[in-house]
């Protein structure tokens, strides 16, 4: 059998086009022949239309089904199993592989769907001063509201336009009146820069309380280092794609090493509060997969919609120099190695 397709929809969708096709064959002294034409349903994997065989003279309806199992087919030419159904012709079933003839079929894109990200690791359990356990559940708190109002808007699913605009507009009016709420600490009511203070403040607050009042604005800023480098910017670049296992996990002991590293420089931490500080980061990597999963069920637990506001790691208004090869868009650009097959940041 040989064929000929064309979209009549944009192409991209797959949604509905015009296949043409002709066989010829034989068995003995038997011969077979004939053509077909089918509306084609790439998306549906549907092929509707009329066989014509030559050798019966009759022409009669035809039902395709073409699954496509794979991105790129089953064996990585753009091939797929066809089954075919003449109900006119005694109930008869048909099922064959068609092959593109089209050289780059299959090869365009790679074959997963999905990225892999690092298997998560055991999480540790350790005991911190209360001060510590007062500034996590506020920087908690804050945190929450940072990303809760970096993801407002739901599109429903792609469902329907007008639904998704009416419930947008309802959550802002929410998001209004608790903005316009004030409290001792928001005497002038809430607002994203308010919150995005109160949540850095907070972090401070824990890694002193680990490390105590001189050495833990120190800590804290190497804690937001690696936060930023090693677990929001390498989870953000994936964002539109499909993630297995979907977690942040998995990045977490390369990053608590790397801390370990940078409190290795700090001079002057005893074992307690190098153990203290480590403990702290744990809860504060604790607090941000938990926002992970406050957002995926955000968009209905689609992770390809996921992204973390990056100022759960930098402060408001933080900035390098133009020419600082660790200014933000620098370090955003990944570095991709070949050993972990993830995109990676420019050394610090």
């Amino acid at each position: 059998i040989f064929g000929l397709y064309k979209d009549l929809v944009l192409p991209v969708s797959g949604a509905l086009g015009l296949s043409a096709e002709g066989y010829l064959g034989g068995s003995g002294s038997e011969w077979d022949g004939g053509a077909r034409f089918f509306l084609t349903s790439r998306l549906l994997f549907l092929n509707i239309g009329v066989d014509y065989n030559a050798q019966l003279a009759s022409t009669d309806f035809i039902l395709g089904w073409t699954p496509y199992f794979r991105r790129g087919g089953l064996f990585g030419i753009g091939g797929n199993f066809r089954i075919e159904w003449i109900p006119t012709r005694g109930q008869s079933f048909n099922i064959g592989f068609q092959i593109p003839l089209e050289p780059h079929m299959g090869k365009t894109r790679v074959r997963k769907t999905e990225v892999a990200l690092p298997k998560p690791a055991e999480v540790t359990v350790s005991s911190l001063p209360t001060e510590s356990y007062e500034a996590l559940e506020d920087m908690r708190h804050a945190g929450r509201w940072l990303v809760v109002n970096a993801n407002l808007f739901d599109d429903e699913d792609d469902a329907s336009y007008f639904k998704a605009m009416d419930n947008f507009r309802e959550t802002l009016t929410r998001v209004r009146t608790a903005f316009d709420q004030t409290d001792a600490e928001h005497p002038n009511g809430h607002s994203f820069i308010s919150e995005s203070e109160h949540y850095h403040r907070a972090i401070d607050r824990a890694f002193a309380a680990a490390v105590g009042s001189e050495r833990g604005p120190q800590v804290a800023d190497e804690a937001r280092e690696v936060l930023l480098d090693d677990i929001l910017l390498p989870y953000d670049r994936l964002i539109g794609q499909f993630k297995e296992p979907d977690t942040l996990r998995g990045f977490m002991p390369a990053a608590r090493l790397r801390f370990a590293q940078k409190l290795d420089r700090v001079s002057g931490l005893t074992e307690a509060q190098r153990a203290g500080a480590l403990g702290t980061l744990d809860r504060l990597f604790d607090l941000i997969e938990a926002a992970r999963k406050l957002t995926k069920e955000h968009w209905d637990g689609d992770e390809r919609k996921v992204w973390l506001p990056l100022t759960l790691a930098v402060r408001a208004g933080e900035h390098r120099s133009a020419d600082d090869s660790l200014t933000l868009p620098a370090r955003a650009r990944p570095i991709h190695s070949e050993r972990r097959g993830l995109p990676r940041p420019l050394d610090s």
